[in-house]
């Protein structure tokens, strides 16, 4: 690295710490907002201000209905997790997973804000295909762009070494069987899917993800690791936007990849080819998700 790069790198940094400084000052002035998703009113952090309501939200609550063990992987701040766990079973558990320890502590403060904290637990973990694997993390504070593919389009990221775990191992140490599986990681969905093999091959979790581009990488290329996966443990990939199953990833041909951020997205749903598709989901608009 050139002199001039590691001025530039310290530049964020300081960038960075003073942004960091100024949120805190926000923070103590404006510590809380309430808002509004698929109908019912939530007391959030104030990290959670630029958080709206999203198509995608009323869809993932359903999803979560009656359901008694769900894996949130990518829970960022922890809005996809208070939606479901008002739709989970008496006595269901979710489980928000997020690399971010900055955005634990603020899911965390949101499960309390809200008095679900017999409903969700906060597991601060980076998940890829194997266990003990050491990955660069982006790390941006709460920001849901933080990533493993790429740096986020912000420039304020730092880099940060973390011990991953895969999803197998992860289920397998909480004794849990987990019949839903929320996956959005900004692109590294392919990695979680890696090392969810046993959990697909034994439980049979419906499983739900957010498939990403990113630079140098379209959706179609990205759903086609992920589709081997899924035919490997006898699932089948619907796009959500048709309600087709997949038999190409050229299917996703229209979503280009991205030149410098996370521009393309569409969610898919892992069926175990014994589970017919809930004829709830058949009459669910989901062409805008």
């Amino acid at each position: 690295m050139t002199p001039s790069s590691n001025h530039a790198t310290e530049k964020v940094r300081w960038k960075s710490h003073w942004g960091e400084v100024a949120r805190a000052v926000k923070r103590a002035i404006v510590s809380r907002r309430e808002a509004t998703f698929v109908g019912k009113q939530y007391r959030l952090a104030y990290e959670t201000r630029h958080v709206r309501e999203r198509v995608d939200y009323r869809f993932l609550k359903e999803c979560a209905r009656d359901k008694q063990c769900v894996m949130d992987v990518g829970a960022n701040v922890g809005v996809t997790s208070l939606i479901m766990s008002d739709a989970i079973a008496g006595g269901g558990k979710i489980y928000a997973i997020e690399p971010s320890e900055a955005s634990c502590l603020i899911v965390r403060e949101n499960v309390l804000l809200n008095n679900v904290g017999n409903s969700i637990e906060v597991i601060n973990a980076i998940v890829a295909e194997r266990s003990g694997l050491p990955i660069e993390y982006h790390w941006d504070l709460v920001s849901s762009r933080a990533s493993i593919m790429m740096e986020p389009p912000s420039g304020m990221s730092i880099p940060l070494s973390k011990v991953s775990v895969s999803l197998d191992d992860l289920v397998e140490s909480l004794e849990i069987r987990p019949d839903l599986i929320k996956i959005d990681v900004e692109g590294a969905e392919g990695r979680v899917i890696g090392g969810l093999g046993r959990v697909l091959q034994e439980i049979r979790p419906m499983t739900i993800v957010e498939l990403h581009a990113w630079q140098g990488m379209t959706i179609a290329q990205n759903a086609a690791g992920i589709l081997e996966n899924a035919q490997a443990a006898n699932y089948r990939m619907t796009d959500l936007r048709t309600k087709k199953v997949v038999e190409d990833p050229a299917v996703f041909g229209d979503l280009a990849a991205s030149t410098d951020q996370v521009q393309s997205r569409v969610w898919v749903l892992l069926l175990p080819e014994e589970m017919p598709m809930p004829g709830w989901i058949e009459e669910f608009d989901t062409v805008n998700l």
